[in-house]
């Protein structure tokens, strides 16, 4: 019995259609800074805590803004929000006001 080498061979195929391609919206994620520009007194990291709205793949997600880093031209937010799963993850995002949006809470009569 004589056996031959499998050989696999892929073509690709890729749907060109005139004009640009709309990509969801979603606010940009950056590196986490380094830990010495997280102390409040450089002036550029101010702590905080308010609730946003954040857009990550076009889908508005309800979170936490945690703190604020001023960056060159513009602030880095460091936001913690609800995830798909259980729990929630965290992130620093360049800060965009379409897509970062102070969330309005409803206040509770038991409150």
């Amino acid at each position: 019995m004589h056996l031959r080498p499998l050989r696999l061979e892929f073509e690709h195929i890729y749907d060109s259609s005139p004009g640009t391609v709309q990509m969801s919206p979603s606010a940009e994620e950056v590196p986490p800074p380094r830990k010495e520009d997280l102390r409040p007194e450089t002036g550029r990291y101010r702590p905080c805590f308010k609730p946003v709205l954040i857009t990550i793949a076009g889908r508005g997600r309800f979170g936490v803004l945690r703190a604020w880093l001023r960056s060159g031209d513009g602030w880095l937010c460091h936001i913690e929000y609800m995830n798909n799963g259980h729990g929630s993850t965290d992130g620093w995002y360049r800060f965009d006001p379409n897509l970062i949006q102070p969330a309005s809470v409803p206040h509770s009569p038991s409150w």
